[in-house]
């Protein structure tokens, strides 16, 4: 009886029962342990297109990777074509790490956001709404620019802190530079808050570098402007946020130490001439 049974299962006059927890939950996905498979996951990336007109996924997938002008191949494919999601996978890490590091991504001035896709749940479930950017916080007291603690805190006021930009003289900039997450849905921060050691409490200006997406200039929400927003319409002296957050290009300033005259003498032999 039962050898009938098995042979019925085998020939497919029965269903087999593959479920291995013993409910409805079905079976237990197994990733396996092919080595080619992992490594090529690895170079993967499943990404966002923020906007709220209508895109044409494909044709900004086919762009961006030749835009990348990448060393290896890309194969990139559209996995949601109604809430602008795709993915690509790399063949050269080198490429999978440019990507990474020289976001934000924007094309057709709306912004991507990318993240590596996990083994736990659907590629669409993969979270897409965070975007690291560099930030620049104008105009900070000269003392205490060095200071990790700080920017850390004021990277925290903007998202969550990535990293600071280290540079060699940052008490004669303009502007501190970190980088920081940035939550796409929720409004980008024009100044940051600090209190000084005496108590009062001063704000400070924020610029974004390669800030080339639209963002509405009323709330501050990538993905549609000031015209589409809800919130609107706004007269000309109610938006908070505009133009003015869009960074240049970083440059930092250049040094020469030369020696001078008598009088420069008298200041330590050396004055420093700051270069364009």
């Amino acid at each position: 009886m039962a050898e009938s049974s098995r042979r019925q299962r085998r020939e497919g006059k029965q269903p087999v029962d593959v479920r291995d927890d013993g409910g409805e939950g079905g079976f237990v996905w197994d990733v396996g342990d092919d080595i080619e498979e992992k490594e090529r996951a690895e170079l993967m990336l499943v990404g966002k297109i923020w906007a709220s007109k209508t895109t044409n996924v494909r044709a900004a997938v086919d762009v961006m990777t030749k835009l990348w002008s990448p060393k290896g191949a890309i194969v990139g494919n559209v996995i949601d074509a109604k809430n602008k999601i795709f993915v690509f996978r790399f063949s050269d890490i080198r490429d999978n790490n440019r990507v990474i590091e020289g976001q934000p991504w924007h094309f057709d001035n709306q912004i991507w956001c990318f993240d590596e896709p996990s083994d736990m749940g659907k590629l669409t479930d993969t979270p897409l709404f965070l975007v690291p950017m560099w930030a620049r916080i104008y105009d900070l007291p000269v003392r205490g620019r060095s200071n990790e603690a700080n920017l850390r805190k004021l990277g925290e006021q903007l998202g969550k802190f990535v990293s600071m930009d280290v540079i060699p003289n940052p008490e004669i900039e303009r502007a501190v530079r970190i980088r920081v997450l940035h939550n796409v849905r929720q409004p980008l921060k024009s100044t940051v808050s600090i209190r000084m050691p005496n108590g009062m409490s001063r704000e400070f200006d924020v610029k974004y570098e390669r800030l080339q997406a639209t963002f509405c200039y009323g709330c501050g929400v990538f993905e549609h402007g000031e015209k589409e927003c809800e919130e609107g319409p706004y007269e000309e002296g109610e938006l908070r946020f505009g133009e003015w957050m869009r960074a240049s290009p970083w440059k930092v300033t250049k040094t020469v130490v030369e020696p001078v005259g008598k009088a420069a003498r008298s200041l330590g032999g050396n004055l420093t001439r700051r270069l364009k």
